[in-house]
């Protein structure tokens, strides 16, 4: 889940990639409206190591995070005027 607590509306550019090989597993963009939040579909096909990216232009915020995540995992991203902040559950 991403949500958006900057006062306007941003594109996200979404980048995860997998660890073990390097490979982008999913690069996406979502326009998210102020105070809002997308919940992506779950694009991570197995449990493994992960490098979460997220950037917004609009906003001049950006983050990325490492995670081990597996089919139960639930992450969330926000994106806030002091960058972007990670939290799994």
């Amino acid at each position: 889940m991403i949500n958006n607590e900057l006062n306007q509306r941003i594109t996200a550019n979404i980048d995860i990639t997998r660890m073990s090989d390097m490979r982008v597993v999913m690069r996406t963009d979502r326009s998210i409206g102020a105070e809002e939040t997308t919940k992506l579909s779950y694009p991570l096909e197995e449990a493994g190591e992960y490098r979460i990216q997220i950037t917004a232009q609009e906003g001049n915020v950006g983050g990325e995070t490492t995670v081990f995540v597996d089919e139960s995992a639930v992450i969330h991203a926000t994106l806030n005027p002091d960058g972007v902040s990670f939290e799994t559950r």
